[in-house]
């Protein structure tokens, strides 16, 4: 449930004999209690960069364009504090925010900030297929964004939606979701809905952040459709 896997399926004995083997030199294995790399590791992110160009056809990808985080959630937060920007909301927006939403917002930043800026955080918009993965709302939440959520069939998230929504005046910044089994549907995002995002992306300038590592678990790895 919620994400969790199947306790049988954790590789307790493979994960032991690796850490065995990796402290094996003592060196290494003060080396590997240190911090280290704030980006990660640097042997596994040339190994994730060498992985993405042969997979992903990304042949000028680099180490030094990967980031190790600590898990999806840590990785999401970071994405909706990089990727999201107080200008990008219109006095049209602002209009439309429920009062008792101002409040708490105003009253979560201790009143340290202008009421403008406050109000400005507390109505940048996120796209998110629903239902969504749970805990993804922790990062919404902490970056003070307003998730709407958009429905999913057995083909993903629906674009139909998102273009009636766009065409409507929203205006997000990010769309956030799963495409390959959905957590917690299961299904994977059809290829044309990927492409049809990212031609939506393109036309209304908002980004799209993924939670894509199920990708690597698939008999067939296919990672064209977002490059």
């Amino acid at each position: 449930m919620q994400g969790h896997p199947n306790p049988s399926f954790l590789p307790v004995d493979r994960v032991r004999e690796a850490f065995g083997a990796a402290f094996s030199d003592y060196d290494a294995g003060r080396a590997l209690l240190q911090y280290g790399s704030c980006q990660g590791n640097p042997a596994l992110r040339k190994e994730i960069s060498d992985l993405l160009k042969s997979k992903a056809k990304r042949k000028n990808i680099t180490p030094g364009e990967i980031l190790i985080t600590t898990g999806g959630g840590p990785g999401l937060s970071l994405v909706c504090h990089l990727f999201t920007a107080e200008n990008d909301v219109s006095q049209k927006e602002l209009q439309n925010i429920p009062s008792s939403m101002m409040c708490v917002y105003v009253a979560n930043f201790w009143c340290t900030v202008q009421m403008t800026q406050c109000l400005y955080y507390c109505v940048q918009t996120i796209f998110v297929d629903s239902p969504a993965y749970f805990l993804s709302f922790n990062s919404f939440r902490d970056s003070a964004l307003n998730p709407v959520e958009i429905a999913t069939d057995e083909s993903g998230i629906d674009v139909d939606e998102v273009e009636a929504r766009l065409r409507a005046g929203a205006r997000p910044t990010l769309l956030y979701t799963v495409p390959i089994a959905n957590n917690p549907t299961g299904v994977n995002l059809c290829d044309s809905r990927r492409e049809r995002l990212v031609q939506l992306s393109r036309e209304f300038n908002f980004k799209i952040g993924t939670s894509d590592f199920r990708r690597f678990f698939q008999d067939s790895l296919c990672f064209e459709a977002f490059d």
